[in-house]
């Protein structure tokens, strides 16, 4: 398909995460984002960051006939303010805008928070479903929670000058994990060991996939559950979430994994809740989730996002969404150029 750039200027917007890094061909017209093309690499694959981003761009310049003067990167990793240079939490390699700008014809890179992009491309995506039957409070605050590989938290405020959202960036994800009872505690200790030390297990150690085999790991410590083929075929994965929720439906321990699962993602869900009064909506993105959707369908999430000893009736009036369109981060990236373009961010 070829593109008139008489009709829209695009911009080269990134997703990079701990499994996939994601590119995409996004344009702004009458007020509406469209993403044309996209693209995915895998993060582990990428040695050279800059390397990778010519080659993509000497791909769409070959087969599109498509050059950049801007790209938006979104990278999961803490960004504070406006940064040149990060290196992605999970990942090996350095991004650089300089190094970006030099090798390409590009003459703005800018660098964001990977859940900032989701806090800025929920409204352009269909692909959403609620949780709860609750109204949406105009001008509120919202909230975007995700586990992965990591996990990402950010908020929007309303401005009522601009009136539109403002991203606001978080880096809630690496706060420590809240211990409530003994298995909690018995967990907490297993994981330490594991990560070969004793500082505090993080929520995000606790809901990313890694954390989903540290649990089916601990409860096999338990030995409470049989030796099944299921179980050695997990093991001998080494405890790839994946194949737990493979099996989730009919295996009892892959079950019991997320049944607790659920239960820590109701948990943090509520901190957060509590701490950004997100009475606009709380949303839920990330891969597990998109996954594992009919979990949190479940009586049992709604059941302890809303336990609390004083604030109970106010959980009850945070309406909760679960974003499943993937492209969300790539929305997101243009729309966050928009608001830059507009000195909003």
């Amino acid at each position: 398909m070829m593109y008139d750039l008489k009709d829209f200027k695009p911009i080269l917007v990134g997703d990079i995460g701990g499994t996939h890094a994601n590119f995409g061909i996004v344009s702004c017209k009458d007020g509406r984002y469209y993403l044309h093309e996209s693209y995915q690499l895998p993060s582990q694959d990428i040695a050279d960051f800059t390397q990778a981003v010519v080659d993509l761009v000497e791909k769409i310049a070959r087969e599109k006939h498509l050059t950049f003067s801007v790209m938006v990167i979104g990278v999961a990793a803490h960004i504070c303010g406006r940064e040149h240079a990060v290196k992605p939490t999970h990942l090996n390699f350095h991004i650089r805008t300089a190094d970006l700008i030099s090798a390409t014809a590009m003459t703005e890179v800018i660098l964001i928070n990977d859940f900032i992009e989701v806090a800025c491309g929920y409204p352009w995506v269909d692909k959403t479903l609620a949780l709860n039957d609750v109204p949406v409070k105009k001008g509120a605050q919202q909230a975007f929670i995700g586990a992965g590989t990591g996990l990402g938290l950010a908020y929007n405020v309303w401005s009522k000058n601009a009136q539109t959202y403002i991203p606001c960036a978080s880096e809630g994800g690496h706060a420590e994990f809240v211990v409530y009872d003994h298995f909690d505690k018995e967990l907490v200790a297993f994981m330490q060991e594991k990560y070969l030390n004793s500082e505090p297990i993080t929520w995000e150690q606790v809901l990313c996939g890694r954390g989903i085999g540290m649990i089916y790991a601990f409860l096999a410590t338990e030995k409470k559950y049989a030796a099944t083929p299921i179980a050695h075929e997990i093991e001998n994965h080494t405890f790839q979430p994946d194949l737990i929720s493979q099996y989730a439906t009919f295996d009892e321990q892959c079950k019991k994994v997320f049944d607790i699962y659920v239960s820590y993602y109701a948990r943090f869900a509520k901190e957060v809740a509590l701490l950004t009064a997100p009475c606009a909506g709380l949303y839920i993105a990330g891969g597990i989730a998109a996954k594992n959707k009919d979990l949190f369908f479940a009586r049992d999430f709604m059941r302890i996002f809303t336990r609390h000893t004083y604030h109970h009736q106010f959980l009850k009036k945070i309406p909760i969404f679960l974003i499943q369109d993937y492209q969300v981060s790539l929305y997101g990236g243009a729309h966050y150029y928009t608001l830059l373009t507009k000195d909003l961010v």
